[in-house]
C-alpha cells in the first residue's frame, strides 16, 4: 500500500503565460526544501531557471545565458551549500553544443563543455525529431563537483550501413561524459562501447547507445549512468 502522502496530490502553476514555457523541465530540491527548476522557454528559445522558496511558497524566475539561444534540453542539480549547477544545450547555427551554468560564486557563470564539438541538431531544427532523442544529465561527484553525461547525436556517416533506409539511421548513438576537477578543469571520459553482434562490419566501435541518459552517485562515490542501447 502506498503511504498516505502519495495518495493526494496538490497542483500549482509555475508559469501561466501562453509562450510554451516550461518545456523539457528538470527539477532538484535543496537541503532547505526549496525547489529548483530549469526548463526551455520555447517561444524565445531561452533557458529559464525558477526557484520556489519553501518559507514563502513564492516562485522567482530568471533567464540564464541571455546572450545566446539555449535550453532545448537541460538538467539541474543543487549541492550541499545550496549552489545550483545546470548542464544545457546551446544553439550555434543548427547544431547543439554543451554548456554549464552555476551560481556557486554568487552570480551566474557559464562554461562551454566539449568545446567545438557539436552534439547533433538543436531543438526545432533537430534533424531526427522522433528517432534521436537528445538528452543530458548532471549529478554531483563525491567531492561535490558536477558530473555531466550527454547523448551525442552528431552525424558520422553510419547510414551507409543501411542502404536506402530513411535518414534517421544516419547518426551516431554515443554516450559521453565529462567531470569537473577540484582545480576547475573538466576531464572528458571515453566510455567503452557495448559489444555489438548483429552487424559488426557496420558498427566497428560497438553498439550505439546514449539516448535518455541519467547519472546518479551512490554513497561510496561510484557513478552510475542509465541509458538506452
Amino acid at each position: 500500500m502506498l503511504p498516505a502522502q502519495f495518495l493526494s496530490w496538490e497542483y500549482e502553476n509555475i508559469v501561466d503565460d501562453i509562450q510554451q514555457s516550461g518545456a523539457n523541465p528538470s527539477m532538484a530540491v535543496d537541503a532547505q526544501g526549496n525547489l529548483h527548476i530549469s526548463a526551455w522557454q520555447q517561444e524565445f528559445n531561452q533557458l529559464t531557471y525558477s526557484i520556489r522558496h519553501k518559507a514563502t511558497g513564492q516562485w522567482q524566475h530568471e533567464i540564464l545565458d541571455p546572450e545566446h539561444e539555449t535550453g532545448y534540453k537541460s538538467a539541474i542539480v543543487v549541492d550541499s551549500l545550496g549552489k545550483v549547477h545546470i548542464a544545457y544545450f546551446q544553439k550555434n547555427g543548427s547544431q547543439a553544443f554543451l554548456k554549464y551554468a552555476t551560481n556557486a560564486s554568487g552570480s551566474w557563470t557559464y562554461e562551454s563543455l566539449l568545446p567545438g564539438e557539436p552534439l547533433g541538431g538543436y531543438g526545432p531544427n533537430l534533424d531526427f525529431p522522433v528517432y534521436a532523442q537528445a538528452s543530458v544529465s548532471i549529478s554531483l561527484q563525491k567531492n561535490g563537483q558536477p558530473f555531466v553525461s550527454v547523448f551525442d547525436a552528431s552525424v558520422n556517416g553510419e547510414g551507409t550501413c543501411y542502404g536506402n533506409l530513411p535518414i534517421y539511421v544516419n547518426y551516431d548513438l554515443k554516450l559521453r561524459a565529462t567531470a569537473r576537477m577540484p582545480d576547475g578543469s573538466w576531464q572528458t571520459m571515453n566510455l567503452p562501447a557495448v559489444p555489438f553482434t548483429d552487424n559488426p562490419s557496420c558498427l566497428l566501435s560497438g553498439d550505439r547507445h546514449g539516448e535518455f541518459c541519467k547519472s546518479v552517485r551512490d554513497k561510496l562515490g561510484r557513478m552510475y549512468i542509465l541509458t538506452n542501447s
